[in-house]
């Protein structure tokens, strides 16, 4: 779990100031440190700790709760790659240089 926790602090930490959806103010691509080989380690982080919650968990309402929070997080990954795409300048050739959430498979 601590290596979970050092992966998303380290990936908070990479987006700077860039933390929102590109807006007319317009934020810049960010693709160093955690984002140089996948463009959503936050996301993987989320997943990993819901994961790791359904195995440990033995209470029901836990374990459907986390499922919901899966769902919901791969849905708001490819929503927001489809507005970073339409918004962002550079994201396509990014998407081609990177895999979404497991290095050099995914």
């Amino acid at each position: 779990m601590i290596p979970n926790i050092l992966l998303f602090v380290y990936s908070h930490r990479s987006l700077e100031e860039n933390w929102d959806l590109p807006t007319e103010k317009s934020n810049s691509l960010v693709d160093k440190k955690a984002y140089k080989i996948i463009r959503h380690p936050i996301y993987l982080t989320i997943l990993f700790f819901s994961l790791y919650l359904i195995i440990i968990s033995e209470n029901i309402t836990v374990i459907i709760l986390q499922i919901f929070i899966i769902i919901l997080t791969i849905y708001n990954m490819f929503e927001e790659e489809y507005k970073l795409k339409i918004t962002l300048t550079g994201y396509d050739n990014y998407m081609k240089r990177t895999k979404r959430l497991i290095p050099f498979i995914f």
